[in-house]
């Protein structure tokens, strides 16, 4: 009988603009360098659940919103009765999944679509962690020694806009990791390897 892989998940929490996608973009190709074959690196948003159930509820092909998402995400759409692709999410999240399937529903969700999706042993980047109940679903599954917060800070971003928050490791009883991104994706892509060396290390997957 075949094993389970061993999953070693790495969330990312931070304000918008803060740069967490642009982290975990470069995150996954100095993991590759390091690793070996035997270990996958993969990035999967919490979010990609809320977004395929809002591009339903909405009839928006995944072709039409992808175009759309990352330049206009704050930005008005007809397609979306005046909402912006992020008040879409908010809206859809917190006002009509939340509070029907509870708080915690997309961190299960998550958590069966990384159990299917994963073949083989795998560091899984999740660059959107802004709610502990999803956090301590991913811990629940995964083991807390298997899951890791970086926290993602860069001056003149906040949270009020949006309906995630700040989540420290230690609020969950997890390792956390600080990384300050004030400057230009090159100063942030020469801090990478090494916080690449150090997560790893602390996973026990180098």
């Amino acid at each position: 009988m075949r094993n389970s892989p061993k999953i070693k998940i790495i969330l990312i929490n931070g304000a918008p603009g803060s740069g967490k996608d642009t982290l975990a973009s470069l995150m996954k190709p100095a993991m590759d360098s390091i690793l070996t074959e035997d270990m996958d690196v993969h990035i999967l948003p919490m979010k990609l659940s809320l977004v395929d159930q809002v591009q339903k509820y909405f009839n928006i092909p995944k072709e039409v919103w992808d175009k759309r998402y990352e330049p206009y995400k704050e930005t008005s759409w007809d397609l979306l009765y005046g909402m912006s692709p992020r008040q879409a999410l908010i809206w859809m999240s917190e006002e009509v999944t939340k509070p029907k399937f509870g708080a915690d529903f997309y961190g299960k969700e998550h958590c069966n679509f990384i159990k299917k999706c994963t073949q083989k042993d795998s560091i899984i980047l999740i660059p959107d962690s802004g709610f502990v109940e999803e956090v301590f679903h991913l811990c629940e599954s995964f083991g807390k020694d298997n899951c890791v917060m970086v926290n993602v800070y860069r001056e003149g971003t906040d949270f009020s806009k949006d309906s995630r928050y700040l989540i420290t490791g230690e609020m969950v009883d997890i390792k956390g990791y600080d990384v300050r991104n004030n400057r230009t994706v090159e100063d942030l892509k020469k801090k990478v390897n090494t916080i690449c060396e150090i997560i790893l290390e602390d996973l026990n997957v180098v």
